[in-house]
């Protein structure tokens, strides 16, 4: 009641009358922690950092969602939300933004949405790609699926795209999405511009039966290429693709996922990650996890040797909620790398960042509040 009392305040102020046709949500989260990190620089002399990060779980947001009954079993949705890093007065930033139709056909959504990637690797992890486990710590490095890093599949959400989700039929999902690139190319390469020019493409089926689930993942870059007022890089394709599962034994679920990058740029590698992780609860309020990942670096012809070797990182956590709202947390992670691997941990800078051949670690304690 109270968020749709929210909901119809805000939609005052703008136009009563768009909204009264819609029921409209408000959300958000607000996460904060307390981080520190050490790592050694390519001189081998020790740096370090400490203080207050956002998102140490969940990324701080706000969002309005909302749906409109059609009639024979139609909907519309649309869906917009925004990020603030809460720590600081930095300035917000779009998540999604998307409107959609819906029926017994599924849903087709047009707009900012996240990739099949963005959605589903994290139900294969310990904490859910957050925070300073292993799996994330990685993934932020370079190439791979999540896109929350250098990738060839861009950032976890797609401009400029449309998305299928099909319904659930026994327990299996499938969804589809293409972004178009939509690449602006001046008037001295406009004979060179395609319309498939930077454009992504993802698929994706999950399956889900009780304490199991699978889900697979195939996603691409096409044309990949920059114009600008003099020069035009060369096009190339970047293609990954994912498998995950999770299984639920009671006492303590079990993740698994293994993942491939194929970068065909002029510095071209492939890299291969997999991980392995553990989550188990402690009380009816409180739960330990933790995640082993490693990813390995393969260059290719005339690539950079700086990418050559591979990362390995270990995570440790416990969760507490003090309400289905509230959680309080705790993790540490470690990283360690080959000579010629090097591998932005999840706060970069903030959180210690390991020269190649050298090691860092991390430790977090936050609290996260979703209302």
């Amino acid at each position: 009641m109270q968020k749709k009392l929210i909901a119809l305040a805000v939609a005052g102020l703008v136009s009563g009358a768009a909204f009264a046709q819609s029921n409209v949500t408000v959300y958000g989260v607000v996460d904060q922690a307390f981080v520190y990190g050490a790592g050694d620089n390519a001189a081998g002399d020790s740096q370090s950092f400490a203080g207050i990060q956002d998102g140490g779980q969940w990324s701080s947001r706000i969002g309005f969602k909302g749906e409109e009954a059609l009639g024979n079993g139609l909907k519309a949705q649309f869906q917009v939300e925004w990020g603030k890093n809460a720590d600081t007065d930095a300035g917000i930033y779009a998540r999604q933004s998307f409107v959609a139709l819906s029926g017994n056909f599924g849903t087709v959504g047009f707009g900012r949405q996240y990739s099949p990637s963005g959605l589903i690797m994290g139900g294969n992890s310990s904490n859910a790609l957050t925070g300073i486990n292993a799996m994330n710590q990685l993934q932020e490095g370079i190439g791979n699926l999540n896109g929350t890093m250098k990738s060839a599949s861009g950032p976890s959400r797609w401009d400029n795209s449309i998305k299928y989700v099909s319904p659930n039929f026994s327990g299996f999902t499938a969804q589809a999405i293409y972004s178009f690139g939509e690449t602006a190319a001046n008037t001295t390469y406009l004979d060179k511009a395609d319309i498939s020019d930077n454009g992504k493409f993802g698929i994706a089926g999950s399956y889900k039966n009780g304490p199991f689930n699978i889900d697979l993942i195939y996603q691409a870059k096409y044309d990949v290429v920059t114009y600008t007022a003099t020069t035009s890089s060369n096009a190339y394709d970047m293609d990954e693709w994912y498998i995950g599962g999770a299984y639920d034994f009671g006492a303590a679920k079990v993740y698994a996922s293994y993942q491939n990058l194929s970068n065909d740029a002029s510095a071209s590698y492939d890299a291969d990650m997999w991980s392995i992780g553990v989550r188990a609860p402690v009380s009816k309020v409180g739960a330990v996890y933790a995640e082993y990942a490693e990813i390995s670096y393969d260059p290719n012809t005339g690539a950079t040797q700086s990418l050559d070797g591979s990362s390995q990182g270990f995570s440790v956590g416990y969760d507490h909620d003090l309400s289905k709202r509230t959680r309080l947390y705790a993790a540490a992670a470690w990283m360690d790398h080959d000579d010629n691997v090097a591998t932005v941990g999840r706060w970069g800078n903030a959180g210690g960042v390991a020269a190649a051949g050298e090691d860092s670690y991390n430790i977090m304690v936050g609290v996260r509040h979703a209302f």
